[in-house]
């Protein structure tokens, strides 16, 4: 779980430099396409709610995780189809929502299963 969660957290600083590129891959880190970082986010959370591990984990923890999940499948639908559609949905400002909305969820969790200790048996 802890190795997942660094790479979900590496996938969304990728993420972050896309957004501030204006959702190009950015000049100064190549290696990120914004439909691509999407996907690998998505993948990330959706082979972790797979897992034995989250699958005893609290409903809302599982809920954080299905919401991101969600989150990121329609970034990259949009990111994927930018262009291609004239839909008032495929912009930059839905993109950072979906973005901010993953972001969101994190904390949320981080708050509540990382950072009290209190709860360090049900932590991530």
């Amino acid at each position: 779980m802890a190795e997942a969660m660094v790479q979900l957290a590496h996938a969304n600083d990728h993420l972050q430099l896309i957004a501030e590129s204006c959702w190009k891959t950015p000049s100064t880190h190549p290696d990120p396409e914004p439909a691509h970082a999407a996907l690998l986010i998505r993948e990330l959370y959706t082979e972790l709610l797979r897992t034995d591990e989250v699958a005893a984990r609290p409903d809302d923890f599982r809920a954080w995780l299905e919401d991101s999940r969600a989150a990121a499948e329609e970034l990259e639908s949009g990111l994927n189809n930018r262009g291609v559609t004239a839909a008032a949905g495929d912009s930059p400002a839905l993109f950072s929502k979906l973005t901010n909305r993953i972001t969101a969820n994190c904390k949320a969790c981080h708050v509540k299963y990382r950072d009290d200790p209190t709860q360090s048996t049900n932590a991530p």
